[in-house]
């Protein structure tokens, strides 16, 4: 990567932190390349120290940054758009839930968008990055690529609705696994195990089944099969849950996430 491309992160949250953190430790950019600005500025002032990084007034962010990555909360959006004016000659990487490509250019008045939907795993490396561009030239591309793997997989693609959908599948999955997880863990407390024990071997075995599902070219019925043996521990546990109608009760959460999802996209 040419040593002058420079990039700046708009917003130090969660997602705006994680992604400082990986591509420094990747060196994709030089630290002194790298810009950074949140509107909390206690906050802005620890991550500048913890890593070496000054801080920037947005404007000052604009004017040296070639990649500039807004990682703020949609309804922060048009009110940064208000404060101040992006050059037209930058390139933007959106990591906003809901916010389209078409919506970014209108307001933003720049041609090079890049819109991305990461996910919390980005922290370790671990995360999926599905995204598409549009204005971007080949090598713009490549650094945008170079980016998002620093952070995980990355998946571009055609059609900026499945942006929309990995929303609601790889973005919010991890919470609907920590959720479960959370379920599994009280009620297996309630029986009076151990919480550190019953943790561990949760962990443990969520992790195992995934990355044997994802290793082997088993269907998931046939996975359960393994698993739920007849007259077995899990395949009462599992009768149990399809008894209470469980089926019926994610269908109806899917949906309910599906339309909050609807009214957010501007």
């Amino acid at each position: 990567m040419e040593k002058e491309t420079k990039i700046g992160i708009i917003g130090l949250g969660t997602m705006g932190n994680a992604i400082l953190e990986r591509i420094l430790e990747k060196r994709i950019f030089k630290s002194q390349n790298v810009f950074i600005n949140d509107k909390d500025k206690k906050k802005e002032k620890k991550i500048s120290e913890r890593y070496k990084i000054r801080p920037s007034k947005l404007n000052e962010l604009l004017a040296q940054a070639d990649f500039i990555i807004l990682a703020i909360k949609p309804r922060d959006f048009l009110s940064l758009n208000r404060e101040i004016s992006f050059p037209k000659d930058k390139i933007v990487i959106s990591i906003m839930a809901g916010v389209k490509i078409d919506s970014l250019k209108k307001t933003l008045k720049v041609k090079k968008i890049v819109r991305a939907m990461p996910n919390l795993m980005v922290k370790i490396g671990r995360g999926v990055i599905v995204w598409k561009e549009q204005g971007l030239d080949f090598n713009e591309i490549k650094i945008v690529r170079r980016i998002f793997n620093a952070l995980g997989i990355e998946i571009r693609v055609k059609d900026e609705s499945l942006i929309d959908q990995a929303t609601l599948i790889s973005g919010c999955g991890p919470g609907y696994l920590y959720f479960f997880e959370d379920l599994l863990l009280k009620s297996f407390v309630r029986l009076g195990f151990s919480r550190n024990f019953t943790l561990k071997l949760l962990l443990n075995a969520f992790l195992g089944a995934i990355l044997f599902q994802k290793e082997n070219n088993y269907k998931l019925e046939d996975l359960l099969k393994m698993v739920a043996t007849k007259g077995g521990i899990t395949e009462k546990f599992l009768e149990t849950l399809k008894e209470n109608k469980i089926n019926k009760i994610f269908e109806q959460a899917a949906q309910n996430a599906y339309e909050r999802n609807k009214k957010i996209i501007i």
